[in-house]
């Protein structure tokens, strides 16, 4: 475990409610299925993730 974990976890916490309060209109700028994500060993999660508001 990352000794940053905790920490990362707090900021996501503040900042998607924050970021998803400012930006209303904020979605997914292209279908989920099509949003590439990571496998590998070391890291789970996307590449990307496009965006529109």
């Amino acid at each position: 475990m990352c000794l940053g974990q905790p920490l990362a976890r707090f900021v996501l916490q503040v900042a998607c409610p924050t970021l998803l309060r400012r930006l209303p209109g904020l979605r997914l700028a292209v279908p989920l299925a099509d949003v590439p994500f990571r496998h590998d060993k070391l890291a789970y999660g996307v590449h990307e993730l496009p965006v529109t508001w």
